[in-house]
């Protein structure tokens, strides 16, 4: 598939993860954010399915990464958050990297990347091969740590909107450098698509606001420990 159509895939998010919160998390939303969401599956569905780019073997392989990623989001904010033992961000990074070695491994293994790395080392040499691992590693785990941070700070369906602003950019961006096609039924459904995402993220985060002024009022109410006392 197109930058384009894999970005406007990743712009389901929201209805993934809003989907998975509800089975793991019991997680409901209010009518507006509903009514964005099934715009959002109307608009993703015709700009897709109508693009003369489209492509099912690319398209499957996009919605499996966008459904992989959001039961992500949603079981890192549950052991956060409402599970039994809650977990902090280290923790998170720490648990799911066995689990990510073991699956990633044999894949790194066909995918030939064992040679790739014996030609860098022809090539560059051990040590500037090592240092832009050493690199590409720490801004890996940079990125994961911030990116569970703000799922705990938040919430899996909050940070699934907040996130999804990128890809709004990516498919204006694209349009100027890639050369793609595109059909009129195609950018009818991008347009219906980008407006629900922008609708849903407003609804989003005006509601976590509103939680939040809650939140700050209700501790403002509390009484002092002095007052208690007395």
């Amino acid at each position: 598939t197109t930058v384009t159509l894999n970005q406007l895939i990743r712009s389901f998010s929201p209805v993934v993860v809003a989907t998975t919160s509800y089975l793991i998390e019991g997680k409901t939303q209010s009518w507006p954010i509903l009514i964005t969401l099934c715009l959002l599956v109307v608009g993703v569905i015709m700009g897709v399915g109508t693009s003369p780019d489209f492509e099912v073997l690319g398209t499957m392989i996009c919605s499996g990464s966008l459904i992989g990623n959001a039961i992500s989001i949603v079981m890192t904010a549950f052991v956060m958050g409402d599970a039994k033992v809650k977990l902090q961000p280290i923790d998170v990074m720490l648990y799911t990297t066995i689990p990510s070695v073991i699956i990633l491994l044999p894949w790194s293994l066909t995918l030939g990347e064992i040679e790739t790395l014996r030609r860098s080392l022809e090539e560059n040499g051990s040590f500037w091969t090592m240092a832009w691992i050493l690199i590409g590693g720490f801004l890996a785990c940079t990125y994961t740590f911030i990116y569970v941070l703000l799922i705990k700070m938040t919430s899996s369906v909050y940070f699934s909107v907040s996130g999804g602003f990128r890809t709004i950019a990516a498919i204006t961006v694209s349009f100027f450098i890639f050369k793609q096609q595109v059909s009129v039924k195609s950018l009818i459904g991008m347009g219906i698509a980008m407006s629900a995402f922008i609708a849903n993220s407003y609804f989003t985060l005006k509601e976590k606001v509103e939680e939040m002024d809650k939140r700050s009022q209700l501790e403002m109410k509390k009484p002092l420990l002095g007052d208690k006392q007395a």
